[in-house]
């Protein structure tokens, strides 16, 4: 698996939950893979974690928001961001269940 992540501007928030919710049971649906927006600053960033066949599907469907591969330093800095968020969700389950 892969992670990447896409920067849309948040103007375009409607396409992209729209393109997000789109047809949740078909073989390639961003539903499937539970994508994970972050807000920053005036720009959305997708985060994605799926196989090359995937990508190839995505890229082609968010052009409809005008979405495009963010730049290395912001996608290495929303896939540390996402990383440290479900480390500490972890931890925190364990405190629950430990």
């Amino acid at each position: 698996m892969e992670e990447r992540v896409y920067e849309i501007d948040s103007t375009k928030r409607k396409e992209l939950n729209d393109l997000l919710s789109a047809d949740p049971y078909a073989t390639l649906s961003f539903a499937r893979v539970a994508p994970q927006t972050k807000e920053i600053e005036s720009k959305l960033f997708l985060y994605v974690k799926a196989d090359i066949e995937f990508f190839k599907w995505a890229e082609e469907k968010l052009k409809a928001t005008n979405g495009s591969r963010a730049k290395k330093e912001d996608e290495d800095k929303i896939v540390k961001m996402i990383r440290e968020e479900e480390e500490a969700a972890a931890g925190g389950f364990g405190g629950i269940f430990g």
